[in-house]
């Protein structure tokens, strides 16, 4: 075109200007939406994001109410939450004693109006000290529980009969063994007398070979002790050989033991 500079005309895609989020439900799928400009009209982006996480609201129930869990869905740019409701604890608890061996238990009050809730907890109570009584011997222990009162608090009895001394008699040979027993007086303690009888003397006798043993007992006569006899057999008499002149005739002579002498 004669002497006139060409021109060139480059064409550039418009950026979009502006990015908008949508907040989705929790769990969506994200997306990335382009939208191109029309005319003198810029394009945007637009970015769907889902919720990471609900707030948590806590709502305090009135005590001994249910608890309950309740879920608000996102709208639009409004995000979502989650409402908690807690029961409200009980702000006194009253603690009972109960006589040693009662069942524990615990009881609710509920709350009424703006006046709170009342756990009552019973408690048996332990026995805190022990009274031992002494008995006369041969009398029946006993135990015995005495409750609480109020503040005061229980205790046990316990009934112990009293154990006996004992003192042991030796008696003559032959007299018969007794037991007798003196009662507890007061605080002095019961006494049983226990007689035995002696082990009277032995006296060996030596009896005649082949003849019957035998054990006679001589009983006691006033202050003279009683004393037991064992006979006893020889076991066998002792021989003796003597020499007869030629053609005598042959003999056996037994001669009985005497005393103490051995046949």
């Amino acid at each position: 075109m004669g002497n006139q500079p060409e021109t060139v005309i480059v064409g550039q895609f418009q950026r979009p200007t502006s990015i908008s989020s949508v907040i989705l439900p929790p769990g969506a799928e994200p997306y990335t939406s382009t939208i191109p400009p029309v005319g003198t009209t810029p394009g945007y982006l637009l970015i769907g994001r889902p919720q990471q996480r609900f707030a948590t609201g806590f709502s305090l129930l009135p005590a001994g109410a249910s608890p309950f869990t309740l879920t608000i869905p996102p709208v639009g740019t409004t995000p979502g939450y989650v409402q908690v409701g807690v029961p409200h604890p009980f702000s006194t608890t009253s603690v009972q004693a109960l006589p040693p061996g009662a069942s524990a238990f615990t009881s609710t009050v509920p709350p009424s109006g703006t006046m709170p809730g009342t756990l009552i907890v019973g408690q048996p109570q332990s026995i805190f000290s022990t009274s031992i009584r002494v008995l006369p011997a041969g009398a029946t222990g006993f135990t015995r529980t005495v409750v609480p009162s109020g503040s005061v608090p229980g205790y046990l009895i316990v009934g112990q009969a009293q154990a006996y001394a004992t003192s042991v008699s030796t008696l003559p040979v032959g007299v018969s063994d007794y037991t007798s027993t003196i009662p507890a007086i007061g605080t002095t303690p019961a006494h049983v007398i226990v007689g035995e009888a002696g082990n009277p003397e032995t006296s060996n006798v030596l009896l005649p070979p082949g003849a019957s043993a035998f054990t006679t007992t001589v009983p006691t006569s006033g202050t003279t002790p009683g004393y037991v006899i064992v006979a006893s057999p020889q076991a066998a008499c002792l021989a003796r050989t003597t020499l007869l002149p030629p053609g005598a005739s042959a003999y056996t002579s037994t001669i009985l033991p005497s005393g103490t002498n051995s046949g």
